[in-house]
């Protein structure tokens, strides 16, 4: 596959990730209004919080792809990789630790469950991306941090995911291991919490890594389907009944809405993932999906302190119609996030990467 043709697909990714930002922002946004909403409507906004799947789908693509092409012309591609990874994710969501700290301070909150504080230890885990080890940890200290963690766990595998699964046949199995290692995991440990609080725990088996690899197992799947011209056709008929039968087990033993499954709802992403790659829905390739990928990682923390600030001086009050004052909170959010955002982009997450690569260099 020649260059041109993988930068457009490079293209369409950025879309992706515009896209998921985007679903975020909306399902926090809900989350926010003032203003009391139907109940079918929070459920629709509900969904939206799958726009960290869709993250993982294209992160999983992403650097399968940046893997791959570079491992054909650098030597230490594993020591390369995880320091241009560590420099990507690292000095934003210290930041954020920071920030978090000041606008929240060290006492209880919501994901703390039980416990009265935040500790040093649990600082600690964040800074090291350990925290997703931990159901007090994992999201406690920034919010939305859990997706950091399990994205940090994934870049650890990598090299070696990458060294097992190297067909589309290979990242098949892939997802039937995961999914069968996250049920018999989820079953043993939701029979055995610990002494945890049993609503944390219960969130806890949702947000840590091993109930989220498959979602990364679908997207070096689809990776396949896009970038090497793999077909589903190769895949034989009793490895899709063994699929099947996993994904039904899955719902059967979360007792979940079959939509607000987040393994089903990866199928349903999946397969969008893979038409919008075929161009066949090219609307949602556009100047907007593309900014808003460009600025998505910083866009993450951003839009959380917006939000906290404009429900803590009361700005959240559009209009007295549920639907109406939604969407004006969206686009203010929105609006200040993306500027915000947009500044951090440059001076944050640009400059340190430039100085990853430059550390890079020196080590040749």
């Amino acid at each position: 596959m020649n260059n041109t043709h993988i930068d457009s697909k490079v293209k369409f990714i950025d879309a992706l990730r515009g896209i998921a930002i985007l679903l975020v922002v909306m399902v926090h946004t809900m989350q926010h209004n003032p203003i009391k909403m139907p109940d079918f409507f929070v459920f629709v906004l509900s969904l939206c919080s799958r726009g960290v799947q869709l993250f993982f789908i294209t992160s999983a693509i992403t650097l399968f792809l940046s893997y791959n092409r570079r491992s054909k012309s650098e030597q230490n591609i594993k020591i390369n990789f995880y320091l241009r990874r560590f420099f990507r994710i690292a000095p934003m969501y210290y930041l954020a630790i920071c920030y978090f700290l000041f606008q929240d301070g060290f006492g209880p909150r919501y994901w703390l469950g039980d416990q009265t504080n935040i500790t040093e230890v649990n600082i600690f885990s964040n800074f090291t991306f350990l925290n997703g080890c931990n159901p007090y940890w994992i999201t406690s200290l920034v919010p939305g941090g859990w997706s950091i963690t399990v994205e940090m766990m994934f870049y650890l595998f990598i090299p070696f995911i990458i060294r097992y699964v190297q067909s589309i046949n290979q990242a098949f199995n892939f997802i039937i291991f995961t999914l069968l290692f996250k049920l018999i995991l989820q079953e043993i440990l939701l029979l055995n919490p610990f002494n945890v609080l049993e609503r944390l725990w219960r969130e806890y088996l949702y947000f840590y890594f091993p109930s989220q690899l498959p979602v990364f197992a679908f997207g070096i799947f689809i990776y396949f389907l896009i970038f090497k011209n793999s077909k589903i056709t190769e895949i034989n008929l009793n490895k899709w009944l063994i699929l099947l039968i996993l994904i039904v087990l899955q719902i059967g033993f979360n007792k979940d809405i079959l939509f607000l499954n987040h393994i089903v709802f990866t199928v349903i992403l999946s397969v969008f993932v893979y038409f919008l790659s075929k161009g066949k829905l090219n609307f949602f390739i556009n100047k907007i999906s593309l900014f808003l990928g460009k600025i998505s990682y910083s866009l993450y923390f951003v839009h959380f302190a917006i939000l906290f600030w404009l429900q803590h001086y009361n700005l959240l009050s559009f209009s007295k119609n549920y639907i109406t004052n939604y969407f004006c909170i969206l686009m203010f959010v929105l609006i200040l996030s993306s500027f915000i955002s947009l500044i951090f982009h440059k001076i944050i997450e640009i400059n340190f990467q430039l100085l990853g690569n430059k550390f890079i260099n020196k080590l040749k």
